[in-house]
């Protein structure tokens, strides 16, 4: 009991920031400094390059028959980026395993290969209800929606 209520005043002091954010958004006049500028973080670039993608997405985009015809041909992976808890618990048969946090350019060539390789993906959000309980995300944040953009983003 003490521990959940420790771990629950934790969980209170960590999202304190993000509540508070949300409740009021300060104009540059509020902000005491901007902060200094991280060349490895660049949200214009991620904006740019999902504005790109949306079309190419689109075009990709195939129904569940198509899926699983298509992912038996050679030179196919099926890419699973959910967590491991959740690949533990249900995967599609043969699905590689890497967790979207886990990508980088060596992590993706290890995983998958060469470039032009034909990669499938699926998120909680393309499992029909089971009778597992599998979290399904907001629409608009279902995963293989950024996994599809930073796969694109890795030149896949």
């Amino acid at each position: 009991m003490i521990r959940s209520i420790a771990l629950a005043a934790a969980f209170a002091i960590l999202a304190y920031p993000f509540s508070a954010a949300a409740d009021s958004q300060p104009g540059a006049s509020q902000r005491a400094s901007a902060p200094t500028k991280n060349p490895q973080i660049d949200y214009g670039g991620f904006l740019e390059l999902c504005l790109e993608v949306q079309p190419y997405r689109e075009e990709r985009r195939v129904d569940e028959a198509a899926f699983l015809a298509l992912a038996k041909k050679s030179g196919t992976i099926i890419l699973d980026t959910r967590s491991k808890w959740a690949y533990d618990d249900l995967h599609i048969k043969d699905a590689v395993h890497l967790n979207f946090s886990d990508f980088t350019t060596k992590s993706l060539e290890e995983a998958l290969g060469d470039k032009s390789t034909r990669v499938w993906i699926y998120c909680n959000n393309n499992f029909k209800p089971t009778t597992r309980s599998l979290a399904t995300k907001m629409a608009p944040t279902a995963l293989n929606i950024p996994t599809f953009v930073a796969l694109y983003g890795y030149g896949y």
